[in-house]
């Protein structure tokens, strides 16, 4: 209703415009020149009285397509709330049993935790968990908690595990840990990793043929190397399992 009645107003307004113009100009009481410009004044709120209605009119099919979705929505939710997959228990089991192992070992929850990966799972491992400072071989709590992994992995059939190293970016300044990795930490993620997965072939029973390792060194941070609560989450290895095609799910 308030659309028309602007619309009435404004239509009067221009034709009021063009009436007075012509009795003016047939009294006399201006110049042609005058008369012209009015006009052209009587043109121009004609065209735009022309674009708002066109533009009104976008509005209003704009606002009427919005009401509908918005009354659409709630039979959406609902769709997909009855659609959606159920939550794995696999994953809570999972992390209840890592949150158990680290209290036993005296560490931080946070310390051992799943990540998501397409077509899998993972776990990554604070390097202070699995190492000892600047040390590339496993100490006992950290060869303990890989063999607690690796059972849980050997559970059910996978296609592929990829133990990654992962360290923060301050390079190395130590003689004695350029001496042992001259190319730098780089290198030292790479080793780590090799020696995570000769653990879990050789003592966690994991098939050779289906682990692989990758060292990323500091180049896929997951926090700001600024802060040492950064870097220190930056300084990691991670399990990355793909599981078998057609494999059952947990």
């Amino acid at each position: 209703m308030a659309t028309q009645l602007r619309d009435l107003r404004l239509r009067r307004s221009i034709a009021l415009i063009a009436t007075t113009s012509l009795l003016l100009v047939s009294t006399g009481c201006v110049s042609q020149q005058r008369y012209k410009e009015m006009s052209e004044d009587a043109r121009f709120y004609q065209e735009s009285y022309l674009d708002l209605r066109n533009a009104n009119t976008q509005l209003e099919v704009e606002l009427e397509d919005l009401r509908n979705r918005l009354d659409e929505a709630p039979a959406v939710v609902s769709t997909t709330e009855a659609t959606a997959p159920p939550i794995d228990p696999a994953i809570d089991e999972r992390m209840a049993r890592l949150d158990e192992l680290a209290r036993r070992l005296g560490r931080a929850p946070g310390d051992v935790t799943t990540i998501d990966v397409e077509g899998g799972y993972g776990f990554a491992l604070a390097d202070s968990v699995v190492f000892p400072s600047g040390a590339a071989e496993p100490s006992p709590e950290g060869r303990a908690v890989l063999l607690e992994l690796a059972a849980d992995i050997a559970s059910k059939p996978f296609d592929v595990l990829w133990v990654r190293g992962h360290t923060d970016n301050v390079p190395m300044r130590r003689e004695a840990s350029l001496a042992k990795f001259p190319y730098g930490n780089i290198q030292l993620s790479t080793v780590r990793a090799l020696a995570v997965r000769d653990l879990l072939v050789t003592q966690g029973g994991l098939p050779e043929e289906k682990l692989f390792v990758a060292g990323f060194g500091p180049y896929l941070p997951v926090a700001d190397n600024a802060t040492p609560q950064g870097q220190q989450a930056n300084r990691r290895v991670e399990l990355v399992v793909l599981e078998a095609e057609g494999a059952e799910q947990p």
